[in-house]
C-alpha cells in the first residue's frame, strides 16, 4: 500500500506540474514562437514540461515552507485553486495523456513491434525501480542528511534553522529535499522520496525522446538500456538521494539550451532556466551548468547588444527557483555559497581543511594512485 500511495502521489505532483508548465508554455509560445519553426506538438510539450513542472512544484513548496505552510491542507488548496483557474490547461494535458494511451493500444492491436518493445521496456523499468526502492540504501547520506531534512520540513511545516543538527548540511541548498517533503507529507515513508527520484528519471527519459525527429520508439530502446539500466541512474533513482535529480536537471538544462540555439525559441531558455535553477538549488556544484549556458548566450549580445531577452529569459527563472537558498546563506553567514570560498562561520579551519582534503581525492583507496590533474596529460 505504501508503494502504491507513493506512486499515486508522485503522479499527481507530476500532473499538477504539467498543468502549471502548460499554462506558462501557452503564454510564452504565443509571444515568441520562433522564426520559421513549426508549433510544438502537444505530446512534445507534455514530455518537455515534466521536469520544468517539477521545478515549479518545488518552487511552490519552497514558498510554502518559507511561510510555515508546508501542510497537506495548504498544498491541496493550491492544487484545487490551480485546477480551477487553469482548467483549460488541465484539459489539454488530460487530452494528451488520453491520446498517448490510445496510441499505445493502437500499437498493440496493429502489432507495432518497436512501439510495443519501447512501451514494455519503459513499464519494466518502472517496475524494476520500484522493486529496488523496497530495499533501504546502504548510503549513509540518505539517513543522515536527505531523509532527515525532508522529515524536519514536514514536522515543522516548513523551514527552521538549523533544519538538522549538522551545521554544514543544514546550510546546503535543499530544493530536492523540499520535493521529498512535499511527497512525504502524504506518504510518511522514505519510499515517498524514492518515488520522486524515479519520477525525475522517467521524466528525463521522456524529455530525451522529444529530441528525436523520427523513429522514436527505436531510439528509446537504447536510451532505456544505456541510461535507465545503468548503475548510477537506475540504482540512484530508487534511493532517497539527491545526486541523480541534480545531475538530471543540469543535463536537461544544457539540452534545452542547445535546442534554443537551434530553434531560437525563448521558450526553451525559460525551461532551461527552471531546471537549471532546480539543479543549483540542489547543490553548489551545478553552478557549472548555469555558467556554461550563460557563456553560450554571450555571443548573442555581440550581434545584438541591446537585446537582453535571452539572458533575462534564462536568468530570471534561475533566480526565482534557486534564489532563496543563496540569499538565506548570504543573510545568515555573509556567504551565498557557505561554507566555500568566502567564509565559514561556525566551522573551524581544521574541519574545512579535512573536508576539502576528503572531497578532492577518490573515496576508494584503490583509485588514489591515479593522477587527476588534467594539465599533466
Amino acid at each position: 500500500m505504501t508503494t502504491a500511495a507513493a506512486v499515486i502521489t508522485a503522479g499527481l505532483l507530476l500532473l499538477l506540474g504539467s498543468i502549471w508548465h502548460h499554462a506558462v508554455a501557452r503564454l510564452v509560445l504565443r509571444i515568441d514562437g520562433g522564426e520559421g519553426t513549426p508549433n510544438l506538438a502537444e505530446r512534445d510539450l507534455l514530455f518537455i514540461g515534466l521536469l520544468p513542472g517539477l521545478a515549479l512544484i518545488g518552487t511552490a513548496g519552497t514558498l510554502l515552507a518559507f511561510f510555515g505552510l508546508l501542510r497537506p491542507g495548504a498544498t491541496l488548496f493550491v492544487a484545487v485553486l490551480s485546477v480551477a483557474v487553469l482548467h483549460q490547461d488541465m484539459l489539454a494535458v488530460l487530452r494528451t495523456l488520453r491520446r498517448l494511451v490510445a496510441d499505445a493500444w493502437h500499437a498493440i492491436r496493429s502489432l507495432d513491434i518497436l512501439t510495443m518493445l519501447a512501451t514494455a521496456g519503459f513499464l519494466l523499468l518502472i517496475a524494476a525501480l520500484l522493486f529496488k526502492a523496497q530495499t533501504p540504501t546502504a548510503n549513509n547520506d540518505a539517513w543522515v542528511i536527505h531523509v532527515p531534512l525532508a522529515k524536519s520540513m514536514v514536522a515543522h511545516h516548513g523551514f527552521v534553522y538549523p533544519q538538522i543538527a549538522n551545521p554544514f548540511y543544514a546550510a546546503m541548498p535543499s530544493f530536492f529535499e523540499v520535493l521529498f517533503a512535499q511527497e512525504m507529507m502524504f506518504v510518511h515513508h522514505y519510499l515517498g522520496a524514492s518515488a520522486i527520484n524515479i519520477a525525475i528519471l522517467l521524466s528525463f527519459l521522456l524529455g530525451l525522446s522529444t529530441f528525436m525527429a523520427s523513429r522514436r520508439a527505436l531510439a528509446l530502446l537504447p536510451i532505456l538500456y544505456l541510461i535507465g539500466w545503468t548503475s548510477f541512474f537506475g540504482l540512484a533513482a530508487s534511493q532517497p538521494l539527491t545526486d541523480l535529480p541534480r545531475s538530471v536537471f543540469s543535463v536537461f538544462a544544457l539540452l534545452l539550451a542547445y535546442r534554443y540555439h537551434v530553434e531560437h525559441r525563448i521558450y526553451y531558455l525559460l525551461m532551461a532556466g527552471l531546471v537549471a535553477g532546480g539543479a543549483v538549488a540542489g547543490k553548489f556544484t551545478e553552478l557549472l551548468a548555469v555558467g556554461l549556458i550563460g557563456l553560450s548566450l554571450l555571443p548573442s549580445l555581440v550581434s545584438a547588444p541591446r537585446d537582453w531577452r535571452p539572458i533575462a529569459a534564462f536568468a530570471l527563472p534561475v533566480v526565482i527557483v534557486a534564489g532563496y537558498w543563496y540569499l538565506k546563506n548570504w543573510i545568515l553567514f555573509g556567504n551565498p555559497i557557505y561554507p566555500f570560498l568566502f567564509a565559514h562561520p561556525g566551522l573551524s579551519d581544521a574541519w574545512m581543511a579535512s573536508y576539502m582534503h576528503a572531497m578532492t581525492r577518490p573515496f576508494d583507496p584503490a583509485d588514489r594512485g591515479y593522477v587527476t590533474d588534467l594539465l599533466t596529460l
